[in-house]
């Protein structure tokens, strides 16, 4: 076998450490200790190398709000505040589905670090380091890079409400090189569902929207990725952005449109990999089934704030501070749809095993209403979403881009 790093004992002593003074405070105690890890590669002449992705799962913990399990109840829109006719929160039936990511903290030095985070991982992908790992561990290393890239890309556009324009330009746009090939979103999804033509690999797909798998707030790795691809699965399958039911038609997410690929004999195939995963009262409904049609993808971008981290609407005058993943936020203007949001799953997730804790407190001031209308707003406010058949029911428990 070709002889290798040992470790990546250089990775700090890059420029970019001297940005480490202005990172926000959401992302410094996070992320201090982490400058100080190498690369993360463990390997010698005998064995394959293994990549250790703690820097990248620093990161993703601090920003990621994992907002447990959907009850697969369709959501109400949220209600504009008091004294006002508009509402700035997502309309959609899945507004309470999917983690959400914290992506206003994130200032002018935060987003050059974490780029030159992604100059530094797109090193594993040269054929040095590279050609070393087992196909697991090549799985995860995409993936990693992949959903690093479009936290980086939605930072980069963020404040943004909808990501359905955003993603047509986005993805498709080369943001680095690998063996001296231009590497894209779009390229990395391609080479892994040609690559790894299996149904769970899009389920590790973060598209940065609510309609789409959730980002983990861990990174993927190779002895574990199958294990954490189908812990994305169950989540998306038992949810309404996978899949509802009106009558005999079952209306699926269009992201099994999008990687149609994966599924060969459509409607066959598409049912079988539901049912692998689904819970028993979306067996129940597949029992029912006549056919599939695509359902109406959530746009709106995966954060409490509905891309409106400004507004100054806070929510019966009083303070809400969020605890998850070490960290603790303290708004004292939440923007009511925002404070309703994590009202709701905070209520929701009492039930089962949460990270997510809400506690109000008092301040004796409300901050007024925001009156400005949404120019963005999405139709179905207008237009109504359809309700599924769905009711609460009870959890059980190719080419390659650069080589």
């Amino acid at each position: 076998m070709p002889k290798g790093p040992t470790a990546r004992t250089d990775m700090t002593k890059t420029p970019w450490q001297k940005a480490l003074g202005a990172l926000t405070a959401a992302l410094t105690t996070a992320l201090a200790a982490t400058l100080l890890v190498a690369a993360a590669a463990r390997a010698n002449d005998d064995d394959p190398l293994i990549v250790d992705y703690r820097y990248i799962d620093e990161i993703f913990e601090s920003v990621v709000l994992v907002t447990g399990q959907s009850d697969r109840q369709v959501a109400r829109p949220a209600p504009p505040p008091t004294g006002s006719r508009i509402s700035r929160g997502p309309a959609s039936i899945t507004r309470l589905e999917a983690n959400r990511v914290f992506y206003h903290h994130m200032d002018d030095d935060d987003q050059r670090y974490v780029g030159q985070m992604l100059e530094d991982l797109a090193i594993l992908g040269e054929p040095e380091d590279y050609d070393r790992m087992l196909a697991d561990e090549q799985l995860a290393f995409w993936l990693n890079l992949r959903n690093l890239m479009v936290y980086e890309a939605v930072v980069t556009r963020y404040p943004i409400s909808k990501l359905n324009k955003f993603h047509s330009t986005a993805w498709s746009k080369p943001r680095l090189t690998i063996a001296g090939k231009p590497v894209s979103i779009e390229s990395i999804e391609d080479y892994i569902v040609t690559r790894w033509p299996d149904p769970r690999v899009l389920y590790g797909l973060f598209q940065g929207e609510i309609g789409g798998p959730n980002l983990r707030p861990k990174s993927f790795y190779g002895e574990t990725v199958w294990n954490d691809l189908e812990d994305n699965a169950f989540e998306f399958v038992n949810s309404l952005r996978g899949i509802a039911f009106w009558g005999s038609t079952a209306k699926v997410s269009s992201l099994y449109y999008r990687f149609a690929s994966l599924f060969p004999d459509f409607e066959r195939d598409l049912r079988h990999h539901i049912r692998s995963f689904a819970r028993r009262d979306v067996k129940n409904g597949l029992v029912r089934t006549r056919q599939f049609l695509p359902s109406r993808y959530d746009w709106n971008i995966a954060d409490i704030y509905n891309g409106r981290p400004y507004s100054n609407t806070s929510y019966s005058g009083q303070t809400i501070r969020l605890r998850f993943g070490g960290m603790e936020d303290v708004r004292n203007t939440l923007p009511t749809y925002a404070s309703l949001f994590l009202e709701e799953i905070g209520l929701r997730n009492l039930r089962r095993d949460s990270r997510v804790s809400i506690e109000r407190i008092d301040d004796g001031k409300s901050a007024p209403d925001d009156e400005e209308d949404d120019a963005d707003k999405d139709d179905d406010a207008k237009k109504g979403d359809e309700k599924p058949d769905d009711k609460k029911q009870e959890t059980e428990k190719p080419d390659d881009p650069a080589h």
